[in-house]
C-alpha cells in the first residue's frame, strides 16, 4: 500500500478505532512504514496542524524511533535541516496536544544524543541559548521553560535506553557529565525564582539570561509565577541529572531548596506531587555512589534532612501514605548508603545526627497500624536494621565495645516494636485472603529482623520476649494477638541461641506447658508448637525439657487445625533428639497409631507423621519395633489390596498416593544401625561429651545387624508383591510409578549392602515397568542399584541386564518406528535421567557398562547428539554430561577412544549446527563444555574436524564470512584451559550465525565482540 496521507491516515484511524484483527493489520502496516527510509519525509507532513492527533503522535513517534535507530540513513549535511525541522515542529505543538509535544521534545533529546560531541559539540549551552534566541520570543515565557525543562529532562533517560556503540557512549556520558552542573544550575534558578515570587501571580518566565564564558555557562531564570508544573518539572530535570553524579559541595542550595520545596509541598498544598519528586531528588542526590567521597558533606545534608521528620506525623494525621513511604524511604536508602559512616560518626562529634537519623527510622518502623492494611512504611526499614547489625559485628572489638552501649537501646526498643507489629489484627474480618499472604510474608520479615536483633543484644533478647511474654499473661488474658506475637518472636531467635543457654529459656518452657491449651485460640496453639520444634537442637541438649514439651505436641495431633504444627515440631524433635526420645517412644507411637487410624490428619500431615514414627522405631528393641509394624503397617497394607480391587478413578489414585508416600518415609526413616548412647555414660558424661555420640548412619548397635534384623529389610520383603500389583495395575501412571520406585529407593538407602538379597525381585520389577512405560523414577532407581553394587556384587549380572535393557528401551524412544514417531519430546525427563546415570557410571565405574555384553557405547553417543537437539536446557546439560564424561575417559578405555574416533567429528558437526541456529540461544552454553575437553584430550582430532566442517559454503549458517569462521576456528583450538572465555567465543559466533550482532539483544548479553573485520 502507497505510502500516501490518506493511507496512513485510514490506517491510524484503523488502529485505534477498529477490531483486533483490523487493528493487527493496519500495525504491521505502519511498523512497516516506520522502518522504511520515506519515514524521514512523510513525517513531516502528517505533522502537518490539520491532521487528526493519533497521526501527529505517530508522526511524533516515528521520529523519535527513526533517530533513535536508523540514524546512520541521515546523511551529515542533513543534520542542520533536521535540526530546523525538529524545533519548528515543537514550536508549532508548544500549546499542545501535549502527548505530541512529549514525543517531540523526546526526539530532539534523541537528536542531541546522536550528533554531540561531534556535530553538535556545546548542545546543552546552544540549546539554553536558542530558548531566549527570536525564534522563540512568539511563545509564552512559561512555555519555553517548560519546554526547555522537557528536553533537559528526557536526556537522561533517553542515553540509557538509546543502543550506541560503546565508545561513542562513553564520549556523549562525558560530555552530559561536563553539563550536569550547568544543567542543575538552571533547575536551581526556578526553583529559587519560584520561592521567591510564591506569592506573587503572573508569567512564570520573563526572560532566560544565559552568559556563557570560556569555561562555565550559568543561567538565571526570572520568574514571577509559581507554577506547580514547572517547579514538578524543574525537580524532575534534576533527578535524571543527578544520575550522572556531582560534588555535593555544588548541591548545597539545590538542596535547600529541594527542603523548602518538600516542607511547602507536603503541608500547605492540595497536590503532593512536587514534595514527592523534592524527596527523590534528595534520595538520588545522597544515595549517589560518588556521594561517599565526601563523609562531611554528607552529614550535613542528612543533618538538613533530619527536619522532614515532622512531616511523618503530618502524613499519619491526613492518611497519606504515598508521601509518607516516600519519606521512609528516603531515611532508609540514605541510613543504608551510609551505614558505615553514620557507625563511625557515633563515635564521633557527629553522634547525634546520626542517632537522630536512626531514632526517625525507629519511628518509621514503628508507625502506627497494621500492615499491610492500614501503613505500609515499616517494612521498608527492616533491611536497614540487618544492615547495622552486621557493620557492628564486624567492628574491631574496641569499637564494637564502644558502639555497643549506644545501639543496644535502640535493637531493645526494635524489638518492643517488632513484638507489636508482628501481631494479628483484633478484627479478624480486616484481612482479605491477599493482606493475609502479605502479612505471612511480612511476619517472616519481622522474624529475620528479631534475629538480626538478637545478634547485638544475644541472650538479652530472651530476657525481653520472656518479660513481656510474663507480662501479657497477666494483663491481656482477653485478646490473644500479644501473646502469640510473644511466642512467635522465641521461635524467631531460636537459630541464635547457644545450646547451653539454661538462664532464660527453661523458664519460658515452664510458661510454655502452663499455658490452658484447651481455651487458647488456634493462632497461638499453632505458634506454641512451632516453637517447640525450633527449638529441637537446644532440647537435644535440655532433654530434661522434652518431658514438657512432648505432651503439648501429642495434644495436637488430636486437632485438625494444629496437627500441621504437630507434625512439623515432632519432625524437628526426632530428627535432633532421637535418642533422647526413647522414655517417649511408646507414648509416641500409640497416638500416632491411633490418629492415623483415625483418619481425621490431612494427607501430607500423616505422611510428616511417619518420619517421626520411622525415626522413634529406630530406637527401639526389633521385636519392639516389628509388633508396632504389625499395628501400622497391615491396616495400610490391607488399604492399598483394597483400592487395587477398585477401578481407577481420581479418589483411588489419591488414597494410593498417600499410602505409598507414608511407606516410602517409613523406609527412609527407620534404620536400626544407630549408635545408641549408653544411658549410664551419657548421665556421667553431661551435655560437653554430646558430640561425640552422633549418630552414624552407617554405624552400628551393641551388637550387629543382619540383613534379617533390618526391619526395612523385612517391610519391603512383605510388600514386594503388593507393590508389583501396584505397579501392574498402574502401570500406565506416572505419579503412582514414582510413588511406589521412591519406596524402593528410599529402602534401599536405608538398607545399602543389607538389601542385597533383594536386588533381583527389584530389578525384576523395574524391567517389568520400564518395558511397559519408560519412566524417570525407574532410571532414578536402577542408577542407585547400580552404584551400591557395583562390579563386585553377587548380583552384577541382575545389573547389566538392568541397565542393557533400559538401554534398549531408552533407545528406542528415538527410532522413527515407535508410537511417538522418534520425537523425543515428550520424554525428557527420561532422556536426561538415562544420560545423567551413562555418564555417572563412565566417571565413576566404566567398566561396570563396558563389561555388559551387547552394551554399544557408540548407540549411546549418537543418542545423546539428538538429544543435544532438544528445547530443555536439564536435557541438553545431560547430554554435555554424556559427551564429557565418555571424551575424559576415552584415552583410558579402547572402547571409548572407538567411539569418540568415530564420531567425534560428527559431534562436532552436531555441534556447530546448534552453535549455527539450529538449537534454542539459551542451549549454547553448556556446548562449550564439549569442545573444550576435546581441545584437552583430543586436539590434533578436533583441529583437522573443524576447519574441515567450517569450510563447508554456508555452514553452519550462510551469515559468517569464511574469514569469520576462520577467525572463530582459530581462537576456539587456542582455547584449551579458559572455559568462560570458550562460552563468550562460541556466543559471540553463534549471534554472527544468526544475524544478531549490533542488535538490542545482543547488546544487552554480550560483553565483548569477535574482532573480526567484518564484524
Amino acid at each position: 500500500m502507497e505510502y500516501s496521507i490518506g493511507n496512513f491516515e485510514q490506517a491510524v484511524s484503523q488502529f485505534y478505532y477498529t477490531d483486533a484483527v483490523l487493528q493487527a493489520q493496519a500495525h504491521q502496516w505502519l511498523v512497516t512504514a516506520q522502518t522504511s527510509t520515506n519515514a524521514w519525509s512523510f513525517v513531516w507532513e502528517l505533522l502537518q496542524k490539520e491532521r487528526s492527533a493519533e497521526v501527529q503522535f505517530f508522526a511524533a513517534t516515528t521520529l523519535h524511533m527513526k533517530i533513535m535507530k536508523s540514524w546512520n540513513e541521515v546523511p551529515c549535511k542533513e543534520y542542520e535541516a533536521l535540526r530546523k525541522h525538529l524545533l519548528e515542529a515543537i514550536f508549532n505543538y508548544s500549546v499542545g496536544p501535549k502527548i505530541v509535544l512529549n514525543r517531540l521534545c523526546i526526539a530532539l533529546s534523541a537528536y542531541i544524543l546522536q550528533t554531540m560531541p561531534g556535530y553538535w559539540p556545546n548542545a546543552i549551552s546552544e540549546l539554553l541559548v536558542m530558548f531566549q534566541s527570536s525564534d522563540f520570543q512568539g511563545l509564552a515565557p512559561d512555555r519555553r521553560v517548560w519546554i526547555l525543562l522537557e528536553v533537559l529532562t528526557v536526556i537522561p533517560e533517553e542515553f540509557e535506553s538509546m543502543n550506541m556503540i560503546q565508545r561513542h557512549k562513553a564520549t556523549v556520558r562525558h560530555e552530559l557529565e561536563k553539563t550536569t552542573p550547568q544543567v542543575l544550575s538552571l533547575v536551581q534558578s526556578v526553583l529559587a525564582e519560584a520561592e521567591k515570587n510564591s506569592e506573587t501571580n503572573g508569567s512564570l518566565c520573563n526572560n532566560i539570561t544565559t552568559t556563557t564564558t570560556t569555561t562555565t555557562t550559568t543561567t538565571t531564570i526570572t520568574t514571577n509565577d509559581n507554577s506547580n508544573e514547572i517547579l514538578c518539572q524543574a525537580v524532575r530535570c534534576a533527578i535524571t541529572w543527578l544520575h550522572f553524579g556531582i560534588s555535593l559541595i555544588d548541591c548545597d542550595q539545590l538542596a535547600t531548596l529541594l527542603v523548602r520545596v518538600v516542607i511547602k509541598y507536603s503541608i500547605n498544598s492540595s497536590s503532593t506531587e512536587a514534595a514527592e519528586l523534592g524527596i527523590e531528588a534528595l534520595d538520588q542526590m545522597l544515595t549517589h555512589p560518588d556521594a561517599s567521597k565526601m563523609p562531611s558533606i554528607v552529614m550535613n545534608f542528612i543533618q538538613r534532612i533530619l527536619c522532614l521528620k515532622d512531616i511523618i506525623n503530618h502524613c499519619q494525621d491526613c492518611d497519606n501514605q504515598d508521601l509518607m513511604t516516600n519519606l521512609c524511604s528516603l531515611f532508609v536508602t540514605v541510613g543504608e548508603a551510609h551505614s558505615q559512616l553514620l557507625l563511625r560518626c557515633l563515635m564521633s562529634e557527629m553522634r547525634d545526627v546520626s542517632l537522630q537519623l536512626l531514632q526517625v527510622i525507629l519511628s518509621c518502623t514503628n508507625c502506627p497500624g497494621n500492615y499491610p492494611t492500614q501503613e505500609t512504611c515499616s517494612q521498608l526499614t527492616f533491611g536497614i536494621w540487618y544492615i547495622i547489625q552486621d557493620e557492628l559485628i564486624n567492628l574491631e572489638p574496641v569499637d564494637y565495645s564502644s558502639l555497643l552501649p549506644i545501639l543496644g537501646p535502640i535493637y531493645q526498643e526494635l524489638v518492643l516494636i517488632l513484638l507489636r507489629k508482628s501481631q494479628y489484627p483484633h478484627d479478624s474480618t480486616e484481612f482479605s485472603s491477599e493482606d493475609k499472604e502479605t502479612f505471612r510474608w511480612y511476619r517472616q520479615d519481622v522474624a529475620d529482623t528479631l534475629m538480626y536483633c538478637c545478634n547485638v543484644l544475644h541472650e538479652s533478647t530472651l530476657e525481653i520476649l520472656l518479660t513481656q511474654l510474663q507480662n501479657t499473661l497477666i494483663s491481656a488474658k482477653s485478646a490473644w494477638q500479644p501473646l502469640e506475637s510473644c511466642l512467635h518472636a522465641f521461635a524467631a531467635v531460636s537459630e541464635n541461641i547457644d545450646e547451653n543457654e539454661n538462664k532464660y529459656l527453661p523458664v519460658f518452657f515452664t510458661v510454655l506447658q502452663s499455658l490452658p491449651f484447651d481455651t487458647l485460640d488456634i493462632h497461638v496453639a499453632t505458634t506454641a508448637l512451632d516453637v517447640v520444634g525450633s527449638y529441637a537442637t537446644w532440647l537435644d541438649f535440655h532433654p530434661d525439657i522434652l518431658g514438657r514439651v512432648i505432651p503439648l505436641l501429642l495434644m495436637g495431633l488430636n486437632n485438625s487445625d494444629a496437627a500441621l504444627s504437630a507434625t512439623m515440631s515432632l519432625k524437628y524433635l526426632s530428627r535432633e533428639c532421637q535418642t533422647e526420645l526413647k522414655p517417649y517412644a511408646e507414648v509416641i507411637l500409640q497416638t500416632s497409631q491411633r490418629v492415623l487410624s483415625e483418619g481425621k490428619m490431612k494427607q501430607d500431615e500423616c505422611v510428616r507423621l511417619m518420619y517421626t514414627v520411622g525415626k522413634v522405631l529406630s530406637i527401639l528393641p526389633l521385636d519392639s519395633i516389628l509388633q508396632y509394624l504389625d499395628n501400622l503397617l497391615l491396616p495400610c497394607v490391607d488399604q492399598i489390596k483394597t483400592l487395587l480391587e477398585q477401578e481407577p478413578s481420581v479418589t483411588v489414585k489419591s488414597n494410593l498416593l498417600v499410602r505409598m508416600k507414608m511407606l516410602g518415609m517409613l523406609m527412609g526413616t527407620l534404620d536400626v544401625n544407630v549408635k545408641l548412647i549408653d544411658e549410664d555414660e551419657h548421665n556421667n558424661s553431661g551435655v560437653e561429651s554430646k558430640t561425640d555420640h552422633q549418630v552414624s548412619s552407617h554405624g552400628t548397635n551393641d551388637q550387629c545387624h543382619s540383613s534379617q534384623s533390618q526391619p526395612v529389610f523385612i517391610v519391603l520383603k512383605h510388600l514386594m508383591h503388593v507393590l508389583n500389583a501396584v505397579i501392574n495395575k498402574w502401570s500406565t501412571d506416572t505419579s503412582i510409578l514414582q510413588a511406589v520406585f521412591s519406596v524402593f529407593k528410599h529402602g534401599v538407602t536405608t538398607l545399602l549392602e543389607d538389601c542385597i538379597p533383594l536386588i533381583p525381585n527389584i530389578i525384576d520389577i523395574i524391567l517389568n515397568s520400564y518395558k511397559r512405560l519408560p519412566t524417570a523414577s525407574a532410571i532414578d532407581l536402577a542408577k542407585q542399584i547400580s552404584l551400591l553394587m557395583g562390579r563386585t556384587s553377587p548380583h552384577t549380572q541382575h545389573i547389566h541386564n538392568l541397565l542393557l535393557l533400559i538401554t534398549v528401551h531408552t533407545l528406542h524412544l528415538a527410532k522413527p518406528d515407535f508410537h511417538t514417531g522418534g520425537d523425543l519430546k515428550p520424554y525428557t525427563d527420561v532422556v536426561e535421567l538415562y544420560l545423567q546415570l551413562i555418564a555417572t557410571l563412565i566417571k565413576k565405574n566404566p567398566l561396570l557398562l563396558l563389561e555388559i555384553e551387547h552394551f554399544n557405547i557408540s548407540d549411546v553417543f549418537q543418542f545423546a547428539m539428538k538429544a543435544l537437539m532438544l528445547p530443555e536446557l536439564p536435557t541438553v546439560r545431560a547430554a554435555v554430561g554424556l559427551f564429557t564424561a565418555v571424551i575424559s575417559q576415552s584415552r583410558e578405555y579402547d572402547a571409548l577412544l572407538m567411539c569418540v574416533q568415530i564420531h567425534g567429528e560428527e559431534l562436532v558437526e552436531r555441534l556447530l549446527r546448534c552453535i549455527g541456529g539450529e538449537a534454542s540461544r539459551i542451549n549454547i552454553e553448556p556446548l562449550s563444555d564439549i569442545i573444550l575437553v576435546l581441545n584437552k584430550k583430543h586436539c590434533d582430532n578436533i583441529s583437522r574436524w573443524l576447519p574441515a566442517l567450517l569450510a563447508r559454503p554456508d555452514f553452519p549458517s550462510s551469515r559468517p564470512s569464511n574469514q569469520t569462521k576462520a577467525h572463530f576456528s582459530k581462537m576456539v583450538l587456542k582455547e584449551r584451559v579458559n572455559k568462560r572465555k570458550l562460552q563468550e567465543i562460541v556466543r559471540e559466533f553463534s549471534l554472527v550465525c544468526r544475524g544478531l550482532v549490533n542488535t538490542e539483544y545482543a547488546a544487552q548479553t554480550s560483553a565483548s565482540r569477535i574482532a573480526t573485520p567484518d564484524l
